[in-house]
């Protein structure tokens, strides 16, 4: 089921989706890549409605039989996940059911950045491996509600570049990341002063 939020800083109403304890919004961009191996640039202007709906990409990578490392059965797969070299700079947030952006009091925000040893993404939200919508619903239930967002950055070849190109990129992806959060979380009810980083 789709749910629709007006986000004043972000100048946009974002479909998302609507769970049964939570709401997810997948795939907002919070970045841009102009060319390969260039430092990442802020979004400044997305369109009037966003389908935050479906994940985003990830960055190119090497294939990794992530399943075999977790020591998943067999019978259990895991789902493709698409790639784009220019548009993997997205983030998801989620949020609990009833909590309202208007409200005086802002929740903690978790902030979940995938490892992978830098050479793929291992643990994102789209793979289900590391699903942020188990950890808010629980939150929600213990009394203690949070907020969840889970970045997409750039990894391997795309993360380092050449002698040539700037410097840690994933490094530079990720602080971009966490100003996107400090600016526009407080629109999901979130408060930007209280984001653990894991």
């Amino acid at each position: 089921m789709s749910y629709t939020l007006s986000h004043e800083s972000l100048g946009a109403k974002l479909a998302g989706v609507e769970l049964p304890s939570v709401l997810q919004f997948r795939g907002i961009p919070y970045g841009r890549i102009p060319a390969r191996f260039a430092k990442p640039e802020s979004v400044e202007d997305l369109p009037l409605e966003l389908d935050c709906t479906r994940f985003g990409p990830r960055c190119p990578q090497v294939p990794v039989d992530v399943g075999h490392l977790l020591r998943l059965p067999t019978s259990h797969t895991l789902p493709h996940e698409p790639e784009d070299e220019f548009a993997c700079l997205n983030l998801d947030v989620v949020v609990p059911k009833g909590i309202s952006p208007l409200s005086a009091q802002s929740l903690p925000v978790f902030i979940w950045i995938h490892g992978g040893s830098q050479a793929m993404t291992f643990g994102s939200s789209s793979s289900g491996v590391c699903d942020m919508t188990t950890l808010v619903s629980d939150a929600q239930s213990n009394g203690t509600p949070i907020v969840c967002v889970s970045i997409q950055y750039r990894v391997n070849i795309f993360s380092f570049g050449d002698e040539t190109s700037a410097k840690n990129l994933a490094v530079l992806d990720q602080a971009l990341a966490l100003e996107w959060v400090q600016q526009h979380i407080k629109g999901f009810g979130g408060d930007p002063v209280t984001s653990p980083i894991s």
